[in-house]
C-alpha cells in the first residue's frame, strides 16, 4: 500500500463510477475478486468493527451536495449526494486503517504525526448545558465528559422536530480537529490514537506517515530523519494549510452557488435557520442546499435582542421570537457574485 513500483492499471469501482487505480499485481480477474471480498466485508461495515476501538463515534447527521453542470459548464441544479453502502464500507476500512497506522507509529517510532481533536473547552460547555438545561436534556456526564455521552444524546434528539439544530449546537460546541507531534487522542471519533494514513483525497500528512512507516519496516527504503522540532512544524503547517483550502473550497463553492442562483432574484424560496447572528439570520434553502442572509434590517420593524446561548433573535414590542431550525418563508432579492452574497427577505412579513 505504501511503496508501489511501476504498476499495471486496474479499474476501480466506487459509488457506481468509475476511474483508475494502480494495482500490483496483474489484473486479468482482479474486478471479481475484489467484488467477492467486498461481500465479504459487508458484514463488518454494518456491525461498526471500527467502534470496538472507539467509546461510540458521534454520528451527526451531514448535508452533502454537489453541482451536476451543463455543457456550457453552467451550473443546471445541486443535488443532494445520497451515501451508499459502498462509501459505508470504504469509511469503515478507512478508519481501521487510520487507527492501525496511529497505533503503529505510537508503539514503533518517537515521532508521528497524529490527527487529535481535543475535548470541548469549559466556556463553550457552560453555554451548551444552560440551552439543553431550559429544553429538558441532558449530556448526563458525571466527571469526565467523553464521546459517549455526545453519541448518546444525539441519538435521543434524532427523531425531535428540533433535532436538526440542536445537533448544530453540539457541533459547534466541539473545537476543530487538527494535526499534532503529539497523541492526544480524538475526541470526535472515540478513538484513543488516530492518524491519516489513507484519506478520500491524497494529504500531505499521510505521505509523512507512510514515509515514517516505510522507514521502520526497511530502514534503507527511505531515511525520514524526521525529529522533533520537525515534526511540530509539519503539524502546525499543515494544520494551517487545512484551513486555508477549506476556505479557498468554500469560496469556490459560494461563486458557483452564487452564479446558480443570479437569475432566480426575486423568487421565493422555503428553507429552515442554519445560524443566528447579532446581525441576522442565515436561511438554508430547501432543495437547492444554497444558504443567505436575511439582515436585520430587513425584519418586521423591532428592536431586536440576540441571544447567543438560545441562538434566538427576539423583538422587543411584537415579542416574534426566530430560532435556529426555524422553517421560513423568503424571498431572493440580491446576489452579489464578486462578493459572494446571497440576500434574502421574509416572503409576506407580519
Amino acid at each position: 500500500l505504501i511503496n508501489y513500483p511501476k504498476r499495471q492499471m486496474g479499474t476501480k469501482i466506487y459509488g457506481g463510477e468509475s476511474s483508475h487505480l494502480p494495482l500490483k499485481i496483474n489484473t486479468a480477474g482482479v474486478i471479481p475478486a475484489i467484488f467477492a471480498s467486498a461481500l465479504l466485508l459487508m458484514p463488518v461495515t454494518f456491525s461498526n468493527f471500527a467502534l470496538s476501538e472507539s467509546e461510540m463515534l458521534i454520528d451527526f447527521s451531514s448535508i452533502e451536495s454537489r453541482f451536476i453542470f451543463d455543457d456550457e459548464g453552467g451550473v443546471k441544479s445541486i443535488e443532494l449526494i445520497q451515501r451508499n453502502n459502498a462509501h459505508r464500507l470504504i469509511e469503515e476500512m478507512m478508519l481501521i486503517a487510520n487507527i492501525a497506522a496511529g497505533e503503529f507509529l505510537e508503539k514503533h517510532s518517537k515521532n508521528g504525526i497524529y490527527r487529535i481533536h481535543d475535548t470541548p473547552k469549559d466556556e463553550k460547555l457552560k453555554d451548551l448545558y444552560l440551552l439543553l438545561s431550559k429544553l429538558g436534556l441532558s449530556l448526563e456526564s458525571r466527571g469526565k465528559l467523553t464521546t459517549k455521552h455526545y453519541s448518546s444524546l444525539v441519538e435521543k434528539i434524532r427523531k425531535r422536530e428540533d433535532g436538526k439544530m440542536l445537533e448544530t449546537i453540539l457541533l459547534r460546541s466541539m473545537p476543530l480537529a487538527e494535526y499534532s507531534a503529539s497523541n492526544k487522542g480524538h475526541f470526535g471519533l472515540g478513538f484513543p490514537v488516530y492518524t491519516h494514513f489513507t484519506s478520500p483525497i491524497r494529504r500531505y500528512p499521510d505521505l509523512i506517515v507512510h514515509r515514517i512507516i516505510s522507514h521502520l519496516i526497511d530502514v534503507e527504503i527511505i531515511n525520514t530523519n524526521y525529529k522533533k522540532q520537525t515534526m511540530m512544524e509539519f503539524a502546525a503547517h499543515c494544520s494551517s494549510t487545512e484551513r486555508r483550502a477549506e476556505d479557498a473550497s468554500r469560496d469556490a463553492i459560494q461563486r458557483l452557488k452564487c452564479n446558480f442562483m443570479k437569475d432566480k432574484e426575486g423568487k421565493t424560496f422555503k428553507g429552515i435557520v442554519s445560524t443566528v447572528t447579532s446581525f441576522g439570520l442565515f436561511v438554508l434553502l430547501d432543495d437547492l442546499y444554497v444558504e443567505g442572509l436575511i439582515h436585520i434590517s430587513t425584519l418586521p420593524t423591532d428592536y431586536y435582542h440576540y441571544d447567543p446561548i438560545a441562538h434566538t433573535l427576539s423583538g422587543e414590542r411584537n415579542r416574534k421570537i426566530f430560532t435556529l431550525g426555524e422553517k421560513l418563508a423568503v424571498k431572493l432579492i440580491s446576489v452579489d457574485i464578486d462578493e459572494r452574497k446571497i440576500d434574502f427577505e421574509l416572503d409576506n412579513p407580519s
